[in-house]
């Protein structure tokens, strides 16, 4: 018996396992079985959200693009906003991949990451900040569904390690998502 054994009054080499109840699957079977026609049904709804995820997540991007813009111009409330457009890229990345748009999640999901490591809300966070939104506009406006191949890999690496900064001064990030226009044809 080791000394952790001895102090949580616990016999050696028993333990105990606790078996939870799966209490959605019961909640959605009604306590018996998943049917193919429940999993039909389901499917049948997603296609039905699906078909109105681009038009709430073009509306989304939009409110997220007037934020960023707003922070853009006055650099003292970017303390107050950088938050908000933290909730809102949440939520834009938060229900891509469940309809189809991996690479909507992968941006939204590498600028909330960045904002959640940086201390500083200065123009350099912002150059990052706004090369994101201007990537999530380019895929919501050329409806690129999944990992958009190649250039969507290339884009995502870029966005997700924009430090540290190159010797130049300017973020990478920044760059790349202005280029991300060009990139873009590839897609069609």
């Amino acid at each position: 018996m080791t000394e952790k054994t001895k102090q949580a009054n616990m016999p050696a080499g028993k333990a105990d396992f606790i078996k939870v109840p799966n209490k959605i699957r019961s909640k959605v079977s009604g306590g018996g079985a998943i049917t193919d026609t429940m999993l039909k049904n389901a499917e049948r709804i997603l296609q039905e959200h699906g078909a109105n995820y681009v038009s709430r997540a073009e509306a989304q991007i939009n409110d997220l693009v007037k934020m960023v813009r707003h922070a853009g111009e006055k650099a003292d409330l970017r303390p107050k906003l950088f938050p908000e457009i933290f909730r809102q890229s949440h939520d834009i990345h938060g229900l891509g991949s469940t309809f189809g748009y991996e690479l909507i999640t992968e941006i939204g999901g590498s600028l909330c990451t960045f904002l959640e490591e940086i201390a500083l809300h200065d123009d350099n966070a912002m150059e990052v900040v706004s090369a994101h939104v201007d990537a999530l506009c380019a895929v919501i406006a050329n409806d690129v569904k999944g990992d958009g191949g190649v250039v969507g890999r290339e884009i995502t690496g870029v966005l997700s390690k924009p430090w540290p900064r190159p010797p130049n001064g300017r973020n990478k990030s920044a760059s790349a998502a202005r280029n991300f226009n060009a990139g873009r044809q590839l897609w069609r």
